[in-house]
């Protein structure tokens, strides 16, 4: 008697060592002599408090509570073992089922090993080899080809898997039949339509229209020129094919431009979903208007409208305003905190304006302590306890740092960043992924928030920090409308929200244990990194525009390069800008002399003597000397072999660490010998440690951004330490960069160094700032009181 059981799973997730993912259903079916007996194992499974991930949910469409009542699988463990005992075992997928099984029986105690005590078979395996040239198939597709029917199964289930697997052996081992060659399509295909590039989006504020649909190789020629729609058949309809030396391809995230020229494939942009989010940030990141409140009707005028300086600021426009002194604070305690009292000159329309931030507020004394705090390792619950105040007064106090750090941080940098003219900048790039807490008990899924900073490595001022996550727009109109247009069903190029996460299944994984089960947030809204990043680069080019020049060393990072390549065009094209994407890879001893040695021999070969790489060491100008000789020879060998210079990876021949490091510049290279200056001015100090260093701050200095911790059950990560609403991570990261930029100095690396110099801050070191503010200039900052000395100091 030749007796077959046949075994299949379902699971909460793709692996049980990463993860604990568990065994949710198992089924086994009985053969006998090429027979289905009808004997069958079959239980559904408590996984224990494990949950399902939202892509193993769309698979067998188990639901987590469904699975309260059902037994362990150490309470079913001795049945299933009696029904499979002196069998042979199949699987469909063997190497995943038994992994489960195993790691089920161990938890158990039991000493069973599968691969060891049982004769163990893979139809997958089996049917790749003799049928079909050792490809692997999917289980539907191989049932397909030996004409088993599965129009039944709607969703996966461990027990209808195990009985079509049980037909598709038997077909296999026993009837003799020869399946199909390839698998047959089960629906017509549709003809080839034609399909048009995303429209270009009218920017509100400066009317420009905007259209980043193009190649993103500077090197290409086509390098921003816009692919064309396709021409209209006389019909009406479309032709295929794109203008301008474009097509479409399709892949796994869907279809990408491709330019034929160069070949380089770029995602799909909505053109709406940047110009939004650029301008949300541009909002954000700006000093409050300040403008005649009076809505009513001039008394000079017939015709019925406001004032006409109800939108006239009076940062812009001063004289259409008269100062008329100073109002003291009604409340005795605050007797000191004054308002600037102003005229409308239109509607003779009297108002005040705070010239303290505090004004008017209970428990201001603690300002200066609490914010201190919050960006050295406070935690919240703790500043409850020693303030004594309520936690909800700390929240409306975060929320009250953030709008001070935000409006000095814009009035120094809008009256300042003259200061950065003539300067040749040195900034590096990088993102940083951070995880926040669930916000609903029965779904313990976290948010990924992603925070891109750019920070300049000689002085570590940190230009911008953006996380993608927005606290200013009204989610819960925005998700209602998302329903009512359909948002979710049209391809991410095509949405009126193009720029936000929509859905779980869309939070972006990259960087995350991929067994880590996320979501989006359930109140504010996720910004899709690729809109958040490209936003980021837009705010950057204020700096960069009024630079000189400016050297940007980024992480490797495709996403770096699809921005890079869109948003800095016109920087690129007049030089003045000149990104590196770097990549850095450790390396131990040997490989480290493995590497010193293949330099040498690469720059001997050019003419470049051992005694000259050794001086090097120590003289800065001859290295960068023998560096132009070494990139020009790499360039003019690259020309040679490919015909022109692509900006592809380059080794670079003196690390600074103990890495491996390439670097890939993303600039147009139209003559091969000629950019090895460029190249050596550029790449001798290439570094990301701005970037790096600033990162570590945030992780040291933010309580919010511990590292995960793991509980004593079940070895569930928790973030134990982090925020249940993005919305505060947002801001805390705000206050930092502003406190780093503004109050930090270098005392520490002065004194380690024992060098006896005045201590200075990012700011003072890059122009921005004349001197080091405390906090307290932060919190008591006001634009009205800068206004109010700078008229007096005129008079």
């Amino acid at each position: 008697m030749d007796r077959v059981v046949i075994i299949d799973t379902e699971t909460t997730g793709l692996s049980p060592h990463k993860g604990n993912h568990r065994i949710i259903n198992l089924a086994a079916v009985e053969i006998i002599d090429g027979d289905i007996t009808g004997s069958i194992f079959h239980y559904f499974i408590n996984p224990e408090g494990k949950k399902s991930t939202s892509e193993a949910h769309a698979v067998h469409q188990i639901e987590d509570s469904f699975l309260l009542d059902k037994p362990s699988f150490c309470q079913i463990a001795e049945e299933f073992l009696e029904f499979i005992d002196g069998a042979r075992l199949s699987f469909y997928h063997s190497e995943f089922d038994t992994d489960f099984l195993q790691a089920e029986i161990d938890r158990c105690g039991l000493d069973i090993v599968f691969k060891r005590d049982y004769d163990v078979s893979c139809l997958m395996k089996d049917f790749a080899k003799r049928e079909n040239d050792g490809r692997y198939v999917k289980l539907d597709n191989a049932c397909i080809r030996y004409g088993i029917d599965i129009t039944e199964r709607k969703t996966h289930g461990a027990a209808i898997d195990a009985f079509i697997t049980a037909e598709l052996y038997i077909k296999f081992h026993y009837s003799g039949d020869k399946p199909l060659s390839k698998t047959p399509h089960q629906n017509e295909r549709d003809e080839p339509t034609a399909f048009p590039i995303p429209r270009a989006y009218k920017d509100p504020i400066t009317g420009k229209a905007i259209q980043l649909n193009y190649c993103k190789n500077p090197n290409c020629r086509n390098y921003g020129v816009v692919a064309l729609n396709p021409k209209r058949k006389e019909d009406g309809s479309l032709m295929r094919g794109l203008g301008n030396d474009y097509r479409f391809t399709k892949t796994k995230i869907g279809r990408v431009l491709t330019c034929t020229i160069c070949g380089t494939s770029t995602k799909l942009i909505n053109n709406k979903a940047f110009v939004e989010e650029s301008n949300r940030q541009k909002q954000i990141f700006s000093n409050k208007e300040i403008c005649c409140p009076d809505k009513k009707l001039e008394t000079s005028r017939r015709r019925t409208r406001p004032c006409r300086n109800a939108t006239v600021n009076w940062l812009d426009k001063p004289k259409r305003y008269t100062l008329r002194g100073t109002v003291p604070s009604t409340v005795e305690s605050l007797k000191h905190r004054e308002a600037q009292r102003l005229e409308c000159n239109a509607c003779h329309n009297p108002f005040n304006i705070p010239l303290n931030a505090e004004y008017g507020q209970k428990r201001a004394d603690i300002n200066a302590i609490l914010f201190g705090m919050l960006v050295n390792k406070g935690i919240v619950n703790r500043m409850e306890e020693i303030l004594g105040v309520p936690i909800t007064l700390i929240y409306h106090r975060i929320e009250f740092f953030f709008n001070q750090c935000v409006e000095f941080d814009r009035w120094h940098i809008q009256n300042n960043i003259q200061a950065l003219r003539g300067k040749t900048l040195e900034v590096s790039m990088d993102r940083q992924h951070y995880l926040s807490n669930w916000s609903d008990k029965r779904d313990s899924r976290p948010t990924k928030l992603v925070n891109t900073s750019t920070v300049d490595n000689k002085t570590r001022f940190v230009f911008a920090s953006t996380v993608n996550f927005d606290t200013t727009s009204d989610w819960e109109v925005i998700k209602r409308d998302i329903s009512r247009c359909s948002d979710l069903k049209k391809p991410e190029h095509k949405r009126r929200y193009g720029q936000y996460v929509l859905s779980h299944k869309e939070v972006e994984t990259d960087d995350v244990d991929d067994v880590l089960a996320l979501k989006a947030p359930s109140k504010n809204l996720l910004v899709q990194q690729t809109y958040s990043l490209m936003a980021h680069l837009e705010q950057m080019k204020q700096y960069i525009n009024e630079a000189r020049y400016t050297r940007l060393f980024a992480d490797a990072d495709e996403g770096f390069e699809l921005g890079i390549g869109l948003v800095m065009k016109e920087q690129i094209a007049t030089n003045k800008f000149y990104p590196v994407l770097v990549k850095a890879e450790r390396n131990n001893a040997s490989q480290m002399q493995d590497k010193r040695a293949w330099s040498e021999q690469v720059l001997l070969k050019h003419g470049i003597t051992m005694s000259d790489i050794k001086k090097a060491k120590l003289d800065r100008e001859k290295l960068a000397q023998i560096s132009q000789q070494y990139w020009a020879a790499e360039m003019h060998k690259r020309a040679i072999e490919s015909g022109s210079a692509k900006s592809e990876w380059l080794v670079h021949p003196f690390p600074k660490s103990r890495h491996s490091v390439q670097v890939k510049p993303l600039v147009g290279f139209h003559g091969a010998v000629s950019v090895s200056q460029l190249l050596s001015e550029n790449l001798l100090d290439v570094s990301t440690y701005g970037v790096d260093n600033y990162f570590q701050m945030i992780r040291r200095r933010i309580n919010m951004f511990e590292r995960p911790i793991t509980s004593a059950t079940n070895s569930k990560r928790w973030n134990g330490y982090a925020s249940y609403n993005p919305k505060w991570a947002v801001m805390i990261i705000e206050m930092l960069r502003v406190y780093n930029n503004y109050v930090l100095t270098d005392e520490k690396s002065l004194r380690n160094k024992g060098l006896r110099q005045e201590p200075t801050t990012p700011a003072q070191k890059l122009g921005i700032a004349d001197k080091k503010y405390t906090i307290n200039d932060i919190l008591d900052f006001t634009v009205a009181s800068k206004i109010k000395n700078l008229q007096q100091g005129n008079q």
